[in-house]
């Protein structure tokens, strides 16, 4: 491959990809001198990050040739045949931070300038935030320094392939002179769907030599393996770039850190100097600093220690002053399998062969588990998974074996935790038949799961992996889910202890809660072909034996052993008890997901909205599709969609509805499935409501661009007004996994979702400023959760708020309208001013959440009566915190809750 450096002295790089011979096969840059790209792998673990935080490098070669569409998702790096040729970047699972690397030699030149063109060439729908960084390094295994100028904070716009950005920046004078001098564009994994970023044009340009510089000092990490007798030099490099003029020097110094996995004097020989000084002579560029590592025969860890460089003279400064030694050890240890699991999340052997054993506990496709007799700590775990990548052979349950193998961490996709297993080298067999390992109980009598935490839900289940647990009498807080896993959440002690278990058998979070107690069953027919499970919400279980795993970025017990149900709960869709009358208004907020003609949805969405929901005044509709569904007509107005939902509305009881909405202006700007051009509309009763003729309005702003704008609009009943706000914010997708790698987890979209709700605090503080009784009240798909900060700016009177979110009206376990991952959330939302609190009932009504199968959306609708048209003057410029003791809150059945004030003013 071409790492050839180019030449400066000789001329500028240039390079602008319009020569198609260049990149003829994939991985291979070997006609394109002075470039190479790599696909970034594992640089980061999690979606969004600002590659400008990332120092590391990948040796993974990537370009995927001769590409003609910029609609392909591979990701890493692809050299496309287009009109304009251009080799481009993006991010993926597996290129988590893919690079253009520029090697250039500096040497006798100074002012080196870095320009190129970034090409948004992705003309799709996706409208990933594509950051791109350009860094620096100067050398080959120096850390990458960032060049803030440079920054792109999104490179790329939806539905367009228009946009380009330049890059200009020259780098520092400490490139100045270097032979090997780098440069790289970099990207990262976005959150949602990335797109194609071109790097072109570009040209690396530079000036004569200046005056001769004494030159920059790095050390690089070393390591060496330790043998059995002897001694063997663990050998540190310091490199000099830069420049070489003059002689210089540095001090060098070792830091010990001893204990179970650092050195110690006793590591080296006898006589070893743990301090000294490394010179360097006029011209010279390299130096060596040696120690000896003396030999044994102990098994051991892996050890560690540090050599820093210190006080440079001769005008010499030092960049990379501190580096880290590793003595390998190459002395197998015979180790119990909780030696090997250790109480960190990796293991301390990683690496390093061992010996161990253990009893079959399960057998898998792809390998098997064994167990041993326990350490009695309760902090590591007595099982362990040895990995033998086809069906293990000559291996059955019940055999107690010996086994020489490489203890590895094995990682599936991005931001998940690591697995300890082994990887066998040698396998005995030395008794057959035995019988296995008590397993665990986890629930009463037993080990008991945090419910707080998931960092400590991660440390409890991370104790048992591998090993074989019973938990007692599960309680099934989601459905079986209908892959070839049959995957099912559940608590133990039938959720006896469990935080928010609901009404309805499922488990809800709450701040700060997000539900460690809860554990995924899972079907592995190559380990059991005994278990077939469809488990549904509020199923009870007999006691669940299997071995504990980590996939798919959670913690499961893989089920050994038969099953039988206890308790079998099928639910109910609801019905509210809430409906309009001649003093309440009643209005609700449901996302009917990419609804268009062709989704066959008309009938049942109409059914709740007649039957479920007792035909709402008003209905805050989220994701209606144009006219065409996914196609890419024209015409981008929504409603001949909705009017497809009207017609089925009054095919029912004849209800007569109007809609309102304000269409997109240009196709591909708000998100949701390609060609459907999703907005917000509300349907209002004819006969109940008047529409309050042009005042719906799009809420604009910045924070909107490429999403929904909330739509605003003005509805007349029982002579008073209600000025309602439509949100649908932006995704969740993309988020870190609960059960990951980064604790607390990424909230993907958190950021944006916070500037659409200020934008909407704003214009709603406007209004209220001119008119301090005006009604609003805010609803939809907001993505988000009532105490995060996307909400509480608008319901916290500390930081400004004047709402009052009406799900606080219901206990914390019934705030739910989604579920997700097993546990139930509230993405929807209703939020009021004060005026419209008082008397006010609402009903989280499940309809589809907890229910599979033809469901028309994923989301539950809500639903709020308000009373309007006396009483309320005298509360409309103030919020109220429902549990504040200012109020009572009443159950009013079918799950609706209503407030009322104590002691307040009736103004008639």
């Amino acid at each position: 491959m071409s790492t050839q450096y180019w030449n400066l002295g000789a001329g500028d790089l240039v390079q602008d990809w319009s020569d198609a011979s260049l990149i003829s096969q994939d991985d291979d840059w070997s006609r394109v001198p002075g470039i190479m790209g790599f696909r970034g792998d594992d640089l980061t673990t999690r979606t969004g990050t600002d590659p400008r935080d990332l120092a590391g490098s990948s040796d993974v070669v990537d370009v995927i040739a001769n590409q003609t569409s910029t609609a392909i998702t591979n990701g890493g790096i692809a050299e496309f045949q287009i009109a304009n040729p251009v080799v481009a970047l993006q991010g993926s699972g597996t290129a988590d931070a893919p690079y253009l690397a520029f090697y250039l030699d500096a040497r006798a030149r100074s002012d080196v300038r870095f320009t190129a063109t970034v090409r948004d060439i992705d003309g799709g729908a996706d409208n990933a935030v594509q950051q791109v960084a350009v860094q620096y390094r100067l050398s080959d295994t120096a850390a990458w320094i960032d060049l803030p100028s440079a920054y792109i904070a999104d490179a790329t716009t939806a539905g367009t392939a228009t946009q380009e950005s330049r890059i200009d920046v020259t780098l520092p004078d400490a490139a100045n002179g270097v032979a090997t001098l780098q440069v790289r564009v970099i990207t990262t994994n976005a959150v949602g769907s990335d797109e194609w970023v071109g790097i072109d044009d570009i040209r690396v340009t530079s000036s004569g030599a200046g005056a001769p510089q004494p030159g920059v000092l790095s050390i690089a990490d070393a390591t060496t393996t330790e043998g059995d007798a002897g001694t063997h030099d663990i050998a540190f490099t310091v490199s000099r770039v830069g420049g070489s003029s003059g002689a210089v020097e540095a001090g060098w110094s070792v830091t010990l850190p001893g204990g179970v996995d650092g050195a110690d004097a006793g590591d080296f020989a006898a006589g070893t100097a743990f301090a000294g000084t490394v010179a360097f002579a006029d011209g010279q560029t390299s130096a060596t600093i040696r120690l000896a590592v003396a030999g044994d025969m102990l098994a051991e860890r892996n050890e560690t220690f540090a050599v820093t460089l210190s006080n440079a003279s001769g005008g010499a400064t030092v960049d990379r002053a501190v580096a880290t030694g590793t003595i390998r050890n190459d002395d197998i240890a015979q180790l119990s399998i909780g030696e090997i699991q250790g109480s960190a999340a990796r293991s301390a052997y990683e690496g390093q062969t061992v010996h161990t054993g253990g009893i079959v506990t399960a057998i898998d496709s792809n390998g098997f588990y064994i167990q041993d007799d326990g350490d009695g700590d309760a902090a590591t775990s007595d099982g362990i998974f040895v990995f033998t990548s086809a069906a293990p052979q000559n291996v059955f349950l019940g055999d107690t074996l010996s086994i020489e193998g490489r203890v590895s961490e094995f990682r599936a996709g991005t931001g998940g935790l690591t697995v300890t297993q082994l990887n066998p080298t040698s396998i005995t067999v030395e008794t057959t038949g035995d019988d296995l390992p008590e397993a665990t109980l986890v629930g009463p009598g037993g080990l008991t799961p945090p419910t707080q935490a998931i960092t400590d839900g991660i440390a409890f289940w991370e104790a048992l992996e591998g090993m074989r647990v019973t938990l007692d009498t599960p309680h099934v807080v989601s459905n079986t889910t209908a892959d070839q896993w049959r995957e099912t959440d559940v608590v133990v002690a039938g959720g006896e202890g469990a935080s928010g278990v609901n009404a309805r058998g499922g488990i809800t979070i709450s701040p700060g809660d997000y539900n460690p107690e809860k554990i995924q069953i899972q079907r592995d027919a190559a380990v059991f072909d005994g278990f077939e499970p469809a488990y549904s919400i509020g199923d009870r279980l007999s006691g669940v034996t299997g071995v504990v795993n980590y996939a798919n970025a959670t913690y499961e017990v893989i089920v050994t052993e038969a099953v039988s149900v206890t308790k079998d709960v099928t639910l109910a869709k609801e019905v509210t008890a809430l409906k309009g009358d001649a003093t309440h208004l009643s209005i609700a907020t449901y996302n009917v997901e990419n609804l268009d003609s062709s989704d066959g949805k008309f009938d049942v969405l109409a059914g709740n909205i007649v039957y479920n929901l007792q035909a709402p005044d008003i209905v805050a509709l989220q994701e209606i599709q144009d006219a065409d569904g996914a196609g890419n007509g024209s015409d981008l107005s929504g409603q001949a969609t909705a009017q497809g939902l009207i017609d089925a509305i009054a095919a029912i009881d004849g209800g007569r509805y109007g809609y309102v909405e304000v269409a997109p202006t240009s196709a591909g700007t708000t998100g949701g499935e390609p060609g459907g051009n999703i907005r917000n509309g509300y349907l209002y009763n004819l006969d109940r409501v008047d529409y309050v003729a042009g005042s719906a309005t799009l809420i604009a702003g910045d924070a909107y661009a490429n999403s929904r704008k909330p739509l605003a609009a003005t509805f007349d009943f029982n002579g008073e007004q209600v000025t309602t706000i439509n949100v649908h914010f932006t995704s969740r997708g993309g988020s870190d996994p609960l059960w990951g790698v980064t604790p607390p987890p990424f909230d993907a979209g958190d950021t944006s979702r916070t500037a659409q709700a200020a934008g909407v605090k704003a214009w709603v503080n406007d209004r209220l400023a001119a008119d301090p009784l005006l009604n609003v009240a805010i609803m939809g798909d907001w993505n988000g959760f009532y105490f995060e900060q996307a909400q509480t700016q608008l319901t916290d009177p500390a930081q400004g708020g004047k709402f009052t979110n009406l799900n606080s009206l219901l206990p914390e376990e019934e705030r739910y309208s989604y579920m997700f991952q097993g546990n139930a959330q509230a993405l929807d939302n209703m939020l009021v001013t004060g005026g419209l609190l008082d008397g006010a009932s609402f009903d989280a009504v499940h309809l589809n959440a907890e229910f599979g199968g033809d469901r028309p959306t994923d989301h539950d609708p809500q639903l709020a009566l308000l009373k309007l048209g006396f009483g309320a003057e005298a509360a409309h410029a103030a919020s109220f915190d429902p549990w504040d003791g200012a109020g009572d809150v009443h159950a009013m059945g079918s799950g609706s809750y209503r407030y009322e004030a104590i002691g307040m003013m009736h103004i008639v």
